[in-house]
């Protein structure tokens, strides 16, 4: 099965189910956590098999469900969404701990359910698109969205499957409604898989606007190592976001190089001093300014 993928494999073991009945149910148990939840859920959540069903409902298959992984066929949305929707997501809700879906299906999975013990959301782009900021800004209203966004999700992760215009995502991130739709973010990532062109030039800005900047007063940690250098000046100058509590940070480290003017840059400063742990994967050598910048390195 190495090198199949999760909807495949499951398509080979349901078309031999007498098989698989015959299984014990700790070897069920081991294949069905090398699948993806949601496609075990999908298939086997409600074939009136009790014993499969018992399997299936242990706590491990519903704590994180990768809805996303399931709406990459636009030809049979509509049939996943309906049973996950009508079916599966009221039942095992109570144990969702993250979910991870596409901006465009928020709503509807939203409103399936209640979701008690969520608190992670991982967001994946696939399309250049204004869904991100379309989304921030219809929460903002939604008193149903607004109650598990305001305070339940602590971890959030961004990711863009296309290559992202710069200046649009960007400000779409850092100067929408971001920050206040999430007021209790500790984690928060920004994953772009398909590198930016426009990674060489930067504009400094070292001017304090106090009506645009952004807080994220409980952030503790940022992982930005896959993005353009652009997200590095966005989030990391206080001119545009403040971070008092960061204390773990993962980026490039030529973009920081940049970004801090070789550790030299007052308007980022701030947002570095208080860093305990910073994950470039190099082998810093680390100058006197380099440590001034991160004195609790």
């Amino acid at each position: 099965m190495v090198g199949r993928s999760s909807r495949e494999t499951l398509t080979s073991i349901v078309m031999f189910h007498i098989d698989l009945l015959d299984l014990p149910d700790e070897i069920l148990l081991n294949i069905f956590k090398k699948l993806g939840n949601a496609d075990v859920l999908y298939s086997f959540l409600g074939v009136n098999n009790k014993r499969l069903e018992n399997i299936i409902q242990y706590e491990s298959f519903s704590s994180v469900l990768n809805i996303a992984s399931m709406t990459q066929n636009t030809s049979i949305i509509c049939g996943i969404l309906d049973r996950f929707c009508d079916y599966i997501l009221p039942q095992i809700s109570s144990d969702v701990k993250c979910l991870i879906l596409e901006p465009k299906y928020m709503e509807r999975l939203f409103f399936a359910s209640h979701y008690p013990n969520l608190t992670e959301l991982t967001i994946v782009h696939r399309q250049n698109d204004q869904t991100l900021t379309c989304y921030i800004s219809e929460f903002n209203y939604d008193l149903s969205f607004r109650h598990i966004l305001k305070q339940q999700i602590t971890k959030l992760d961004l990711i863009y499957n296309y290559e992202a215009t710069v200046p649009r995502s960007s400000k779409a991130i850092t100067k929408t409604r971001l920050s206040q739709n999430f007021p209790r973010l500790r984690k928060l990532s920004v994953i772009n898989s398909i590198p930016s062109l426009c990674n060489m030039i930067v504009a400094f800005d070292d001017i304090i606007h106090p009506y645009e900047v952004v807080e994220y007063p409980h952030l503790t940690f940022l992982d930005i190592l896959r993005v353009s250098i652009y997200y590095v000046e966005e989030f990391l100058n206080e001119t545009r976001i403040r971070l008092p509590c960061l204390t773990r940070l993962r980026l490039d480290y030529e973009k920081l190089r940049m970004i801090t003017k070789d550790f030299t840059r007052e308007t980022t400063r701030r947002n570095c001093k208080n860093v305990q742990r910073l994950i470039t994967y190099t082998t810093n050598v680390g100058s006197k300014d380099y440590y001034d910048y991160f004195p609790l390195l």
